[in-house]
């Protein structure tokens, strides 16, 4: 939001940093001089060029993503900035440019990192850690060469992903993973330019993960534009019938920047970006109130944790 309204920020800060922040640090750092009022930072080209993190001085050992992972300490690794998907409602591509990290660079990070802080985990936050399956390939092939043993969580979407590909990456240490399924509605997928996948191999996919003992997560958006009431019950059956170990129901927001909120913009009735939460509507829909929107994403939550098929699978070890 910086980036898009620094405006909103004169007065409150020293400075405003307009872009991605290594330029105005390294700025900074060069020539010491404080940085006042809009600084243009523009985006770094080459991210291998970015030294990795320092954890120096961070408590570390404490650091988990329990239950997903049971191994720790974990810490994240981020492979590449903004995603190359075209999906019109997600803010990825507004706060960064698309660029990958080489997969040898990365590997490098993993190694320093056990090396140096000892952990025995990592979580891969790239949003679509294996939508180029060949570079996934390598940075797995990789983890097995350099004999990492490391467990790891990634983000990505089920259509980039089969058995051969989650064969090698279970090798390699994948242990969970989080997928964005958003709607159950081709229409209403279609209509924000998000990629469908066919139900069944979904379906699939899930239950070869959890076969091969990988945690599955999976993220869905109620109150899309063309969402209704029969629209969001249908995703909300979908939801329960991949059956995945998590499901996370979130509300359309419009985030800045993104091309869905230049189309709703004018039906914006929340000025307070603090608000923002994915948890509370802040437009108005066409077709459903803001109280049905949040009582539907209520029984979405119900209808999925509070049936006997998740609790079997609790009992039985299916989720964790």
């Amino acid at each position: 939001v910086a980036s898009l309204f620094p405006e909103n920020y004169e007065g409150l800060a020293d400075f405003v940093v307009i872009g991605e922040p290594e330029s105005a640090a390294m700025h900074l750092a060069e020539r010491g001089s404080p940085l006042t009022g809009k600084i243009i930072s523009p985006p770094v080209k080459r991210l291998e060029d970015i030294p990795f993190p320092n954890w120096d001085g961070f408590p570390v050992e404490s650091y988990a993503y329990f239950p997903a992972l049971k191994v720790k300490p974990i810490l994240p690794v981020l492979g590449n900035r903004g995603c190359f998907a075209p999906c019109a409602y997600c803010a990825y591509r507004t706060n960064y440019h698309w660029r990958i990290r080489p997969p040898e660079n990365l590997v490098d990070e993993l190694r320093h990192l056990k090396r140096q802080y000892g952990v025995r985990g990592v979580v891969f936050r790239d949003p679509m850690f294996t939508g180029r399956q060949t570079r996934a390939e390598i940075i797995a092939q990789g983890m097995i060469e350099k004999k990492l043993d490391l467990e790891w969580a990634c983000e990505t979407a089920l259509e980039f992903l089969d058995e051969n590909l989650i064969d090698l990456l279970h090798s390699a240490g994948l242990r969970a993973v989080n997928v964005g399924i958003e709607s159950g509605s081709d229409a209403v997928l279609n209509d924000v330019q998000r990629r469908t996948q066919e139900q069944r191999r979904s379906e699939h996919l899930v239950d070869y993960c959890r076969k091969k003992g990988i945690h599955v997560a999976a993220f869905y958006c109620i109150g899309l534009p063309q969402d209704t009431e029969e629209t969001i019950r249908h995703t909300i059956e979908y939801a329960t019938q991949l059956n995945t170990d998590v499901a996370t129901f979130n509300v359309f927001t419009p985030y800045p920047g993104t091309p869905l909120y230049e189309r709703v913009k004018h039906e914006i009735f929340e000025p307070r970006w603090e608000q923002y939460t994915s948890y509370t509507p802040v437009w108005r829909h066409p077709s459903l109130s803001s109280e049905r929107l949040e009582q539907l994403r209520e029984e979405a939550y119900l209808s999925f944790y509070f049936r006997p098929q998740y609790f079997a699978s609790l009992v039985l070890g299916g989720h964790s």
